[in-house]
């Protein structure tokens, strides 16, 4: 019995569907050689998009591959700690995400009206976050690959930093945002 090869993957060419966030699809440019990249970042969840950022800002081209042309689907994370925020702070995106998420120092958990358990995170005035920060994940990718959404500052660094583009491998096609060297 022989298996029927995998078939290849087709990364959605519509929109996700939501009542509540705005879904893109991100155009394929053509592809290029891949040798010409040194660094290849695998998936474009908030760290492989930091971290690709992070490389571009120091003058290295790498490229992302992610299995779909927009960003993730639902929320996988909600709530971004002081240090993500400082890691975020490097790469510009800190101002998005204080000024969309919804900061936090206090929670309690209660069970059947009881409160059962309560969290209070440290803070100090001169702390420059609040311990925690509340914003869906999808938004935070969304500020991180769309041009301008950092605002005037991040695109004076990146000009132009997005360019996607398709990889052909043995098995699958993966998809690939191109951060180019900086100027």
């Amino acid at each position: 019995m022989s298996a029927e090869p995998t078939p290849p993957h087709r990364p959605a060419t519509t929109p996700h569907a939501s009542l509540y966030f705005p879904y893109r699809v991100h155009a394929p440019a053509p592809a290029a050689p891949v040798r010409d990249l040194p660094v290849a970042v695998v998936g474009a969840g908030p760290i492989g998009l930091v971290t690709a950022l992070g490389l571009a800002q120091q003058g290295v081209r790498c490229t992302v591959l992610t299995a779909q042309l927009q960003v993730c689907e639902g929320s996988r994370a909600i709530v971004f700690t002081r240090r993500s925020m400082e890691i975020l702070q490097q790469v510009g995106a800190d101002a998005a995400v204080t000024a969309g998420g919804l900061p936090w120092r206090f929670g309690t958990s209660h069970y059947r009206g009881q409160p059962v358990f309560r969290l209070e995170a440290p803070h100090d005035e001169h702390d420059r976050f609040q311990p925690m920060i509340n914003l869906q994940q999808q938004v935070l990718e969304q500020c991180l690959v769309a041009p301008g959404c950092f605002g005037h500052q991040m695109m004076q660094r990146l000009p132009h930093w997005l360019d996607t583009r398709r990889i052909q491998t043995r098995s699958h096609r993966l998809d690939a945002l191109t951060f180019p060297r900086q100027q």
